[in-house]
């Protein structure tokens, strides 16, 4: 047994030293590629450079999770979709030519939108997200949902769920014109006087998709509301 088990960890040893190998000769050659000089990588070790380290890491992650998307780690529950965001929104005039005149709502033309104290902590960073199309039934209020999210767990959202933004609200939006639900973002808001949250969400006019907004007390109430898998 013991014998098997120094076989077992000279194997492991091997296969780090391997990877070790091909990490330093591909960071090696994307290095030459740019240019880029060793005091670069050196500034990796120090207080400023956690930050830099802390975004590959998380690219990393990302890239992962979007590898998860052959085979059967691809089957997600019902109502959940895996889309990637890039939080760009396009400027207001393109969102008029894509959308048509009236379809889209006009804070998306620079208006300043207040994050759920929920969304606050969130990662922003581009990539891909998992959404859950939630059917809140017929009496629902913004705050309630979002509780009720929060205290979600399951496989897909270990941490729960949170609201999703306006903008992740618009890259599923655009990513799904197949789906004819009305849903809200409950995420973030445009504050536009001291009693209403005005939030986006998308519903139909016939066969047009419209990007709206109203106050999150005036949403239909059988509206269904996007959540983000935290």
């Amino acid at each position: 047994m013991a014998a098997k088990t120094n076989k077992k960890d000279w194997s492991l040893v091997i296969w780090m030293f391997g990877w070790l190998l091909n990490f330093v000769t591909v960071v090696k050659r994307l290095a030459t590629k740019l240019n880029m000089p060793f005091e670069a990588f050196a500034l990796l070790t120090t207080e400023e450079g956690e930050g830099t380290l802390t975004r590959v890491l998380q690219l990393i992650l990302q890239d992962y999770y979007a590898s998860l998307l052959t085979g059967s780690a691809a089957v997600l529950p019902k109502d959940h979709y895996r889309d990637r965001v890039t939080y760009t929104i396009p400027d207001y005039d393109t969102l008029v030519k894509k959308w048509g005149n009236g379809n889209i709502s006009y804070y998306f033309n620079g208006s300043p939108f207040t994050l759920h104290a929920s969304c606050k902590e969130s990662d922003f960073t581009p990539g891909y997200k998992v959404f859950y199309l939630h059917d809140a039934g017929n009496n629902w209020s913004r705050d309630e949902r979002i509780e009720w999210g929060l205290r979600q767990r399951n496989r897909t959202a270990p941490n729960g769920y949170r609201p999703a933004t306006h903008a992740e609200g618009y890259a599923f939006a655009e990513a799904h014109p197949e789906l004819r639900d009305k849903y809200v973002f409950l995420g973030d808001c445009v504050r536009a006087d001291k009693d209403a949250a005005f939030v986006i969400g998308v519903w139909w006019y016939g066969a047009v998709q419209i990007i709206d907004h109203a106050a999150d007390y005036l949403w239909p109430v059988d509206s269904k509301i996007l959540f983000v898998a935290i």
